[in-house]
């Protein structure tokens, strides 16, 4: 029997063959043999993508208050890209990717396009209760 891909790599165990993965995925975490995180990063933001498309009818209408589409934002989609990240160990690379992510979100809280030229800082502003971007340390 053999367990996990084609790699040159493999550990023969009575009559079972283990071959070495790149990556796995152990209690909802990917984990990777080289250390990084990219692959679990690329995960959250794609679960937080998800979760913002099923609630975008709320975040989007003009007729719901500001207050609360922060806190769904906050309580939902946020949390959901956030969990178990006090684990990661991340690069600025990763950050920033997290912090693009989350921007993009925000300008369509807001109703606000990049070619609005609205500076971050303000849509920040605007929203009061998400004063800071996604930030990891």
């Amino acid at each position: 029997m053999v367990i996990g891909g084609d790699e040159a790599e493999s550990i023969d165990i009575n009559e079972w063959q283990i071959s070495a993965i790149e990556s796995c995925k152990n209690l909802g975490s990917t984990i990777q043999t080289n250390g990084l995180i990219e692959k679990e990063i690329k995960s959250k933001i794609n679960q937080g993508c998800l979760k913002w498309r099923s609630l975008s009818g709320v975040l989007l209408d003009k007729r719901i208050p500001d207050k609360l589409k922060r806190k769904i934002y906050i309580f939902i989609v946020k949390t959901t890209i956030l969990y178990s990240s006090e684990t990661w160990s991340t690069k600025e690379l990763d950050e920033r990717s997290l912090q693009t992510m989350e921007m993009r979100m925000l300008r369509m809280i807001a109703g606000v396009t990049r070619n609005d030229k609205v500076r971050s800082t303000r849509i920040f502003g605007s929203l009061k209760e998400v004063k800071c971007p996604l930030r990891l340390r």
